[in-house]
């Protein structure tokens, strides 16, 4: 199955992770961020904007989109991962949230909230 994983980009290394075990269970992950360095979000840029539509092609590219969330014990109203979420559901994506709740979308219905990759792995077979 081919997978987008959406996280806070301080987290790339656990998703680089992630990505070695869903690859190891024979998915293929499609998010190119996981090999990139940050671009600075404060500064509107070519390489921003860049970054933006390659995430999108790659949610393109995949059939379900795992996000990792922060429990935070209440909303939190930051994160690109959110965009990313939101843009994968509005394309009819399945969508598999692993962690906690950060955001109200995240209870939507036809939105599966684990708390671990593995739980996320299995919901996959």
């Amino acid at each position: 199955m081919k997978i987008y994983l959406c996280a806070q980009f301080s987290e790339q290394y656990i998703m680089q992770t992630w990505r070695t075990i869903l690859t190891h269970a024979g998915h293929n992950v499609t998010s190119r961020w996981l090999d990139v360095e940050e671009a600075d979000e404060k500064k509107p840029s070519k390489k921003v904007t860049n970054a933006a539509l390659i995430d999108m092609a790659d949610i393109d590219k995949a059939e379900i989109i795992i996000s990792k969330t922060i429990n935070r014990g209440e909303l939190f109203t930051g994160g690109g991962r959110h965009i990313e979420f939101g843009y994968a559901f509005a394309k009819g994506k399945k969508l598999i949230n692993v962690g906690g709740y950060e955001s109200v979308f995240h209870h939507l219905p036809d939105v599966v909230t684990v708390p671990t990759i593995e739980d996320a792995i299995a919901l996959l077979k």
